[in-house]
């Protein structure tokens, strides 16, 4: 009896849409919590998508925009492979995810590591790169590349 009462919910549960498949099981997974039962259950995933994955962003540095907001004033574009995205010298912007954020003023150096820390003491090794400059938050950044650009 338990097989055929099993081969209809499966049979019903295929056939919803996956936002009613996730909520079913997520109420499955409470109901189970709440009765004492703890392993084995799926982990919830997070909504949305993440175009990054990494600790840190990097940003050409081309130039500083005053009027810029945020990250905007670092005129440039978002990079994750050095030596594919950036010619020797070039410099460019780290900025780390983890509170408190930090941030890396660096520049291409073939053979160099940049070693940068994030808000969590987790140091993260940048292959081809060297810090040139290193600021405590955003404010501080702005203020080291104004001060380069004149």
């Amino acid at each position: 009896m338990m097989d055929v009462f099993e081969n209809k919910i499966w049979t019903l549960f295929n056939a919803l849409e996956k936002e009613q498949k996730l909520s079913i099981v997520e109420r499955l997974c409470s109901s189970l919590v709440e009765e004492g039962v703890r392993e084995g259950l799926p982990k919830k995933k997070a909504k949305g998508s993440h175009r990054w994955k990494s600790a840190y962003w990097m940003k050409s540095l081309e130039s500083y925009d005053p009027k810029g907001k945020g990250t905007d004033c670092i005129v440039g574009h978002y990079f994750r492979d050095i030596k594919e995205q950036l010619g020797k010298g070039e410099e460019f912007v780290v900025g780390t995810r983890a509170q408190p954020k930090f941030y890396f003023l660096c520049a291409r150096k073939d053979g160099e590591t940049a070693s940068v820390t994030d808000g969590n003491n987790k140091i993260h090794d940048i292959e081809d790169a060297e810090v040139l400059h290193f600021a405590e938050n955003f404010k501080e950044l702005r203020d080291i590349l104004k001060a380069r650009s004149k």
